[in-house]
């Protein structure tokens, strides 16, 4: 956008600002020229009419003598711009050409304005770049906020599947437990039963044992031999037929 600001190759100064202004083709003040939108505009508008307030911008001197500078391309902007800013207007009016040429005049309010224009274009380039610096950095936060989120997601999932597992393998455990349970029940069942068959066949000997002592000693006046259980038996039978007898 500055290339026709009058520095480098003159005749390609010229041609780009012949074409730059060609399109012009009714008054237009410069701050509403070179603004992209309308509050650029307004931060120019206050900018360059505060050239016309400091004289000494006005000094051919303060303009580098490379800058090159088209009168006839500006001139459109020129009127304009002293319809719309009364003090330069009345500046013109004293120092042309009093003090300097018309065209000394306008080289160094435009070079001014093209200064201010370029100051303009860089902080809101600046700004602009800034912007899109926080827009990225948004949508990075974003994104690590979204797998943050996902990550969450994941381990929730995974943490209700392991409680799912983990209460089955309860649930079997308790089958397994129950099981073995009833099988130690059945088995101790079974002991005690068998204990309690024992248990009275032991007693049922005990009894025949001290029958045996009884009548032994009983009868032992009478030397009464009885050489096995069988023979025992019938005696112990007889005697108690003897009882009822009686």
């Amino acid at each position: 956008m500055f290339n026709f600001f009058g520095f480098g190759n003159e005749e390609k100064k010229t041609n780009s600002n012949k074409q730059r202004f060609r399109s012009i083709n009714k008054k237009i003040p410069p701050w509403k020229y070179f603004a992209e939108d309308h509050t650029q505009e307004k931060e120019l508008e206050e900018s360059i009419k505060r050239i016309a307030h400091k004289s000494r911008f006005f000094d051919p001197k303060q303009v580098p003598e490379n800058y090159y500078f088209d009168l006839g391309a500006h001139i459109p902007l020129a009127l304009s711009a002293l319809e719309c800013d009364l003090r330069l207007s009345k500046l013109r009016y004293h120092l042309v050409p009093k003090v300097i040429t018309e065209r000394l005049f306008w080289r160094c309010y435009f070079f001014k304005v093209y200064e201010i224009v370029k100051q303009s274009e860089i902080i809101r380039s600046t700004m602009k770049q800034k912007e899109n610096n926080n827009v990225n950095q948004i949508e990075n936060d974003l994104k690590y906020i979204e797998k943050e989120l996902q990550d969450l997601s994941n381990e929730l999932v995974y943490q209700k599947n392991l409680s799912n597992l983990n209460k089955d393998q309860n649930k079997d455990m308790d089958i397994n437990l129950n099981q073995n349970n009833n099988k130690n029940n059945n088995k101790n069942k079974n002991s005690v039963d068998n204990n309690s068959s024992v248990d009275l066949e032991q007693q049922v000997l005990q009894d025949i044992e001290e029958l045996k002592r009884y009548f032994l000693n009983k009868n032992s006046n009478e030397e009464i031999k009885i050489e096995s259980d069988e023979e025992w038996l019938k005696e112990l039978k007889s005697e108690f037929l003897n009882h009822e007898q009686k």
